[in-house]
C-alpha cells in the first residue's frame, strides 16, 4: 500500500532546533547555551494555586474555547493596569495553549490558500510553518542591522508586493536578535497594516522581560482596528511546559480564532488557567525577572566583548545576537566546529531564516555561571 499525506503537511521544514537535537548527546562536558528555555520553577504562589485547583472535580472537565472567564478577566485588567489598554474580556480577549497556538490559529483564519503572510527575517522559524499550513505563501521581510532589526516603509511596501498579503507576524522584542522597538515603529505597522487590508500579529512573548520597559502595539490609538497581540507566560514565569498564552485586540479577528479554535481542541486545563490568573497579579515578579535577565547579560556581553565578538546590544529578552568570527560564512559549519572542538552547543543564525546567515545565537537563560563558563571556550577573536 503507498499512503499519501497532505502537501500541507510535507510542506513544513524542519525546525532548527530538532536538527541541534542530534547534537545533545548526554556528554556532561557539554554546554549547550542555544536554546531559549528557562530552568526554573515557577512562583511558588503559582504552584500552590494549581495544588489547590487540583481538588476541585469540577476543575478537571472541559471548559470553553474561550478561556475561563477568570484569566480574561485579569488578562484584561493587566493590560489596563500595565500599558493603560482598554480589553473587553468577552470579545478582546482569547485564552490559547501557548504561543503557536496562536500563530497557528490565526493562520487558518485569516489566510485563504494562494494568499500570501508576511514574515520577518530574520524570525522564529514556526512562522513559515504556520503560512505553510494554511495553504500561504510565507513572504520574507527583510530586517537588517543597520536599521535595527526594524523595518522601514520602504521595506513594508517592497514586501507587499511580492504576493496577496493578508496577515503579518510582528515580533519584539525579537527572536533571534533581541532587537526592540518604540511606539513610533508600532504606529507605522499599525498603520501599515490598517491602510493595506493587514491583520498584524504581534507577538510579545519576551515583551514583559524588558530592561526598559518595552511598549506594546495596542498602545497605538486605533491598532484594533486591524492588530492582535499574543502574550505568554511561558518566558517569564518559567512555564513554557504550561503552555499558557492569550490573544487579544480587534474582535472579529478573535471571533474567528475562536471558531479556529473550537475545532481543534477544548480550552486549556483548568487549574492552569487558574494558576496564570494568579501570575498576572504579580507584576513586581515580573520586574524582578527582568532584572535578573539585564545582570546577566550585561555579565554576557562583557565576555563576548573582551573576546573581541561584535554583538548586537539587546534592551529586552534574553538572546544575543552576534557576528560569525573572519574565515567563517556558514553560521551552521562553526556550531558544529564548536561542539566538535570546544563542546560548546549554540544556534546558528541560518536557523531562523535567509537573513540570519552570518550570525550565532547565545541564550542567557542558563545560570549565570554556566554561562560565563561557556562563553569562555571562545575563542579570542583577532
Amino acid at each position: 500500500m503507498k499512503l499519501e499525506f497532505s502537501n500541507r503537511v510535507n510542506s513544513i521544514k524542519e525546525l532548527i532546533f530538532r536538527r541541534l537535537d542530534a547534537l545533545r548527546t548526554g556528554d556532561p562536558e557539554l554546554i549547550d547555551l542555544s536554546r531559549g528555555l528557562p530552568l526554573g520553577l515557577p512562583p511558588r504562589e503559582v504552584l500552590y494555586e494549581l495544588n489547590l485547583r487540583l481538588k476541585y472535580p469540577e476543575n478537571h472537565i472541559y471548559t470553553v474555547e474561550k478561556g475561563l472567564q477568570e484569566l480574561r478577566d485579569e488578562v484584561a485588567y493587566f493590560y489596563k493596569d500595565v500599558y493603560d489598554v482598554d480589553l473587553d474580556p468577552e470579545t478582546e480577549v482569547q485564552i490559547l495553549m501557548g504561543g503557536k497556538d496562536g500563530l497557528a490559529a490565526i493562520a487558518q483564519a485569516c489566510v485563504n490558500p494562494g494568499e500570501s503572510i508576511i514574515v520577518p527575517d530574520p524570525s522564529f522559524p514556526a512562522y513559515v510553518n504556520c503560512a505553510l499550513l494554511a495553504g500561504a505563501e510565507p513572504v520574507m521581510l527583510p530586517l537588517r542591522a543597520e536599521t535595527k532589526y526594524v523595518p522601514t516603509n520602504a521595506d513594508l511596501e517592497a514586501t507587499l508586493k511580492k504576493g496577496k498579503a493578508k496577515l503579518m507576524y510582528i515580533n519584539y522584542p525579537h527572536n533571534p536578535t533581541g532587537a526592540s522597538c518604540t511606539l513610533d515603529d508600532f504606529k507605522r505597522l499599525a498603520d501599515f497594516s490598517e491602510s493595506n487590508n493587514v491583520v498584524g500579529c504581534y507577538d510579545a512573548v519576551y515583551r514583559e522581560i524588558s530592561f526598559v520597559k518595552h511598549p506594546t502595539l495596542l498602545q497605538v490609538k486605533g491598532a484594533k482596528n486591524s492588530c492582535v497581540e499574543i502574550g505568554s507566560l511561558s518566558k517569564t514565569f518559567d512555564m513554557v511546559g504550561w503552555r499558557m498564552a492569550y490573544m487579544v485586540g480587534n474582535k472579529d479577528v478573535i471571533a474567528q480564532v475562536r471558531k479556529v479554535k473550537s475545532a481543534w481542541d477544548v480550552g486549556q486545563f483548568v487549574p492552569i488557567q487558574y494558576s496564570a490568573a494568579l501570575a498576572l497579579k504579580m507584576t513586581s515578579y515580573i520586574e524582578e525577572v527582568a532584572k535578573k535577565y539585564a545582570n546577566k547579560m550585561t555579565k554576557s556581553l562583557e565576555i563576548l566583548k573582551a573576546l573581541g565578538y561584535d554583538c548586537y546590544e539587546p534592551t529586552a529578552g534574553f538572546f544575543i545576537w552576534i557576528k560569525l568570527p573572519k574565515g567563517f560564512s556558514s553560521s551552521e559549519q562553526y556550531i558544529k566546529k564548536l561542539w566538535e572542538d570546544k563542546k560548546l552547543l549554540l544556534m546558528p543564525g541560518v536557523g531562523f531564516g535567509e537573513h540570519g546567515e552570518g550570525y550565532f545565537r547565545v541564550s542567557t537563560t542558563s545560570s549565570i555561571e554556566k554561562i560565563q563558563a561557556g562563553l569562555k571556550r571562545l575563542d579570542k577573536v583577532n
